[in-house]
């Protein structure tokens, strides 16, 4: 169970920072979008705004498989 909470954990960060190059192909509306345009223009206000915006998605993201894994632990030491 441990090695599916790592690779969720990853895959979801995974997916958060690919929404930058999936939305500057196909040009849909985002906070990817805002970020690849803002490097593209050398916007660098924008640039250090989004980039921190994308960090406080993964890091709950992270604290949460950490309390997963906490709790499984609990669970594998009981039985």
């Amino acid at each position: 169970m441990f090695p599916k909470l790592t690779i969720s954990g990853l895959q979801l960060s995974d997916l958060l920072g690919g929404t930058v190059v999936l939305e500057a192909i196909f040009a849909w509306p985002g906070i990817g979008r805002v970020i690849y345009k803002a490097i593209i223009q050398r916007n660098y206000p924008m640039t250090k705004l989004g980039v921190p915006i994308l960090g406080v998605f993964v890091i709950p993201t992270n604290l949460v498989i950490d309390l997963a894994y906490r709790s499984l632990k609990s669970q594998v030491d009981l039985g």
